[in-house]
């Protein structure tokens, strides 16, 4: 909470709807440490695969966002993704409703395995699915993005176990890349 001047002073310029914390940004200050960050890695490169819109964000699973108050109920309202997945269609909506108005902000953030929701392998492969039906609303479909899609609908609980194995090293620097 000490720093959400930095998200309410994103909001006072008038191209910003909703102002998001980054711990995946260059200058962001994190303290990471457990096997999460190889899935979220992971995870990362997936739906950055199928969300096209939105693939600017580096990080849209932290829980730090501001919106902007005109229009904040707008975009709940058309909100359908109740799951671990709903920032993503947050951001979605945002983005739809008016072009790169969504602000990242870099942040520091201590990373805890104890305090997530997300320390266990189970969440990411449903939010993955959710990515795949969000995609589906709101993308124009690609040959590529398809493939990965129709790749993530047959993905099961140890087929997502097996890929975060087989794929960690290879993206490794995911988080880096846009």
């Amino acid at each position: 909470l000490g720093q959400a001047g930095l998200l309410i002073e994103a909001l006072d310029r008038p191209e910003v709807d909703l102002a998001i914390g980054s711990r995946r940004s260059k200058t962001s200050f994190v303290v990471k440490s457990g096997e999460r960050n190889e899935r979220g890695r992971i995870f990362i490169y997936l739906w950055k695969q199928l969300l096209r819109k939105i693939d600017y964000v580096p990080d849209t699973q932290c829980g730090f966002k501001a919106f902007r108050s005109t229009v904040v109920r707008d975009i709940i309202s058309q909100a359908q993704t109740h799951n671990f997945a709903f920032d993503l269609e947050l951001l979605l909506l945002t983005e739809l409703r008016r072009t790169r108005s969504v602000f990242v902000q870099p942040i520091a953030w201590i990373d805890s395995d104890q305090a997530s929701n997300t320390s266990e392998s189970g969440p990411y492969l449903g939010m993955l699915q959710s990515v795949v039906n969000l995609y589906r609303r709101y993308e124009g479909p690609t040959k590529r993005s398809d493939a990965f899609a129709n790749a993530i609908d047959q993905l099961t609980l140890e087929g997502w176990e097996a890929a975060v194995l087989a794929l960690s090293e290879k993206l490794s620097d995911a988080d880096r890349r846009g």
